[in-house]
């Protein structure tokens, strides 16, 4: 009965995640990120033609993944439809964690499924139009793949852990760090549990090796390979893959991204930013338990008191790697995050399955209290503060006033002579995405970088430029010509508006 009711409870806060995931998805506004990304998949969409680039986002699976789920063509979509896209990969990943219960138990295996959908991380990155839930999924298939394998090896799972590892490669260049966790955490459980050891030295040093050592390695090259050459119309993105860690080992150095040591750590417990908390504070407290308790009683449930522990070690060691790492962002802990869940889901069911029912009865009501404060974090970062600076999980984020400059430039096309074929001039020093994307049905809309001014300036309706380009711009325009606004693009990034005074006086009367 006692398990019963806690999967119900399971279940009643997994629904409750995808309900702040919804609200997430639909309201924030489009990141930059988010707006490269769907601009690549729009390009393969509409005309089929997709080829890696080394020095620009990572890898292939999430624009194939978007062109066999969102369907052509994309003129008319939304950030939200792409967004929309990755909702079986969310459902995908809450079912690996249910799914294990194979070595943690039922019940923890959905205490932790619902840890993870009740988590700010979920209910941002598994609707962010980036690559992370995909790379999460990936990853988290990969390290049951790869248990399974080390507790009963066979070819058939050395291929399907060799498939795991290449797709998850072809979605992100830094799983090379999950990797090493994993090859961590091995390490630690050979050392603790004699049978993974024995299996270990069993395949890769028996007569069985070359073959189970090439399963993997044929399962690895064929995603790696069918995925980078763009299924065979691009074999030159297969080098470039290689390439490629050239661009993100220097990346990952670069100051421009650089936050503290801590960075990490405070997102994983709670700070307070902005008059508001935010953290994940009850499932870290709960993941903390449940390895606590995985090594006080491993001797007497062996099999799950190691996997606890192998997950947590997983997280750890990614954790620690990611933070001696300069550039760091926010969701680059949703995959190391999603083996905390696990781990805490353990501590949950450990603190419920109690005899004594009393015990029983105070550990349901800690439950309680931690469930309902981390659904009060997580609503201040995924619905109350989804686009605002103040949220530490949204990193160099488009705050909502940009919509206002969208909405202007949509109405002055509207008064415009030339409708939607309206000039318009976007003059940046910094990044303007996701402007290009939000923009792309406007054919005359140009976009600018690096400090150049077009010669013509004075022919665009509509000029939009940064503040270091502000006095620049301003000398090359007639103000008896334009009136001028000011939006905002991120935090501490404003824009200047220059909009033709014919067209910005018909819209004011509108308005009125």
């Amino acid at each position: 009965m006692k398990r019963i009711l806690a999967i119900a409870l399971s279940a009643a806060c997994i629904a409750a995640g995808f309900v702040m995931r919804e609200k997430n998805i639909g309201h924030r506004m489009p990141h930059a990120d988010e707006a490269e990304q769907a601009t690549t998949a729009s390009e393969l969409i509409d005309t089929g033609v997709y080829k890696y680039n080394p020095n620009g986002p990572h890898g292939p699976t999430l624009y194939y993944w978007t062109a066999e789920t969102l369907g052509a063509p994309t003129g008319e979509a939304q950030i939200s439809d792409f967004r929309k896209t990755l909702a079986p990969i969310a459902a995908a990943i809450l079912l690996l964690l249910i799914l294990t219960g194979r070595y943690l138990g039922r019940t923890a295996a959905w205490a932790g499924a619902a840890c993870l959908a009740m988590s700010a991380f979920f209910q941002i990155y598994s609707g962010y139009f980036v690559h992370e839930i995909i790379f999460a999924t990936l990853v988290y298939a990969l390290a049951l793949a790869a248990w399974q394998f080390a507790c009963s090896p066979n070819v058939w799972l050395a291929l399907l852990a060799g498939i795991l590892l290449g797709l998850s490669q072809a979605t992100k260049e830094t799983a090379v760090i999950s990797y090493a966790a994993m090859a961590g955490s091995f390490a630690v459980c050979a050392a603790l549990e004699p049978r993974i050891r024995e299996n270990l030295k069993w395949i890769f040093f028996s007569r069985a090796a070359p073959k189970l050592l090439l399963c993997v390695f044929a399962g690895a090259a064929a995603a790696f390979v069918l995925l980078y050459s763009s299924f065979g119309s691009n074999w030159a993105g297969v080098a470039d893959a290689v390439k490629s860690y050239c661009h993100f080992f220097g990346k990952a150095g670069s100051e421009q991204h650089a936050s503290g040591a801590l960075f990490y750590i405070k997102l994983l417990f709670i700070q307070k930013s902005g008059g508001a908390y935010f953290g994940e504070i009850a499932i870290s407290a709960l993941a903390i338990f449940g390895f606590l308790a995985a090594c006080l009683f491993r001797k007497k449930s062996p099999w799950q008191c190691t996997f606890a522990i192998y997950a947590f070690l997983n997280a750890v060691f990614a954790v620690a790697a990611l933070s001696l790492i300069t550039y760091k962002t926010p969701w680059l802990l949703l995959s190391p995050f999603v083996f905390i869940c696990a781990v805490a889901g353990f501590g949950a069911a450990r603190m419920v399955l109690q005899k004594n029912v009393w015990i029983c009865l105070a550990a349901a009501a800690l439950l309680g209290v931690l469930a309902w404060r981390q659904f009060a974090l997580a609503s201040n970062a995924s619905v109350r503060f989804d686009s605002d600076p103040r949220n530490p999980y949204i990193y160099s984020h488009t705050v909502r006033d940009f919509g206002n400059l969208i909405s202007r430039v949509n109405a002055a096309a509207k008064f415009s002579q030339y409708e939607s074929d309206i000039p318009v001039a976007f003059i940046t020093e910094n990044s303007p995405w996701p402007a290009p994307f939000m923009l792309r049905q406007y054919r005359n809309a140009g976009f600018w970088s690096g400090g150049e001014i077009p010669e013509n300036i004075e022919v665009f309706d509509v000029v939009v430029c940064d503040a270091p380009l502000a006095a620049a711009v301003g000398k090359k325009l007639d103000p008896q010509k334009y009136e001028t606004e000011l939006y905002g693009l991120r935090k501490n990034l404003l824009l200047t508006a220059y909009i033709k005074k014919d067209i910005f006086d018909k819209i004011i009367s509108e308005e009125k």
